[in-house]
């Protein structure tokens, strides 16, 4: 049935891509408009499964580097970075004081993209995601199997 919300919520002419991260950080669709995409693109997340570590912050620094890489011309369109995440990084393949001082300096607008932090699963590093979230002036919400669609709408209301 897809991803609750994804192909209701996106305009066909939005873009939209998926980055995956374990140990390592994969770019599983590049950033392309909904309407080609989001089928595809809802079948993939489905089909995510969560093992190995986790490169939180490798993740997070991946994901604004391809937000700068694909920063529009002109200022009129809004970017969003959404980040699942229980909030822990076990690989430690990059620090969260680099990630923050070399991908997230504060004020900066990460690309012009705000990133939005769901924080899933019990135990959650809920402080970790926040402040991820608060230096890209986005928002952060808590989440559960039975709530995750509900967290999805939020944020496509916040942008």
């Amino acid at each position: 049935d897809g991803v609750p919300g994804l192909g209701d919520r996106l305009h066909p002419r939005d873009e939209v891509g998926l980055v995956v991260f374990s140990d390592n950080v994969t770019m599983v669709s590049d950033i392309k408009p909904a309407g080609t995409i989001s089928e595809d693109l809802s079948r993939r997340v489905l089909q995510l499964v969560s093992g190995g570590g986790t490169n939180l912050h490798g993740a997070v620094c991946r994901a604004v580097e391809i937000m700068k890489r694909d920063e529009p011309a002109s200022g009129d369109r809004l970017n969003g970075i959404v980040l699942l995440s229980d909030g822990a990084d076990t690989t430690a393949q990059i620090s969260e004081t680099r990630m923050f001082q070399t991908c997230l300096p504060p004020t900066s607008e990460v690309g012009g993209a705000k990133i939005f932090t769901i924080a899933f699963g019990t135990g959650a590093n809920v402080d970790a995601l926040d402040r991820i979230s608060h230096v890209t002036g986005g928002a952060a919400f808590l989440a559960s199997a039975d709530t995750i669609d509900q967290a999805y709408l939020k944020i496509s209301a916040e942008q």
